[in-house]
């Protein structure tokens, strides 16, 4: 039994990387311990997420979009893409393709050498996409709003206004 949760050990490291360090709860600096609680509660939902993401990339990288995002969560990532890459995403991309895609957002260069991106630029294009990515968004996109599903959280990218 000990040596199972001990080799959870490294998934709960991740997980606290992705919540102090992604999403930054630590500068939120709430003084009230329901406010904290409250905004915890939804980083830990994104830190869970990316995580997710990113493993089952790892387990099935040729698996259909499907598995992972919806159809308006791809449109996003391809209004987010537009024109800012040499290729950018087909009409039916694997999930490899998807997180790559989220990846190159978050910074991830995508060199031969350089493997999968991590949860690092995961985290960077799903919670905080380059400013250019942004500004792309906003320019080629004006029914980007429709997708609103909460008044921070558009579906797979997380945009705090």
């Amino acid at each position: 039994d000990c040596l199972k949760y001990y080799a959870y050990r490294w998934l709960i490291e991740r997980l606290h990387y992705v919540l102090k360090s992604g999403c930054k709860v630590e500068e939120l600096q709430l003084r009230q311990a329901k406010r904290l609680e409250n905004a915890i509660s939804v980083f830990m939902i994104i830190a869970w997420r990316i995580l997710w993401t990113l493993h089952f990339s790892r387990i099935n990288p040729s698996s259909t979009y499907e598995n992972l995002i919806s159809k308006e969560e791809l449109t996003v990532l391809k209004m987010a893409t537009l024109n800012q890459f040499k290729k950018e995403p087909g009409d039916n991309p694997s999930v490899g393709e998807i997180v790559y895609w989220i990846g190159r957002l978050g910074g991830f260069i995508g060199r031969a050498s350089d493997g999968t991106p991590g949860v690092k630029s995961l985290w960077r294009g799903m919670v905080n996409p380059h400013y250019s990515q942004k500004e792309n968004l906003q320019k080629n996109c004006q029914e980007l709003e429709s997708f609103l599903k909460f008044p921070f959280i558009l579906p797979f990218f997380i945009v705090i206004r």
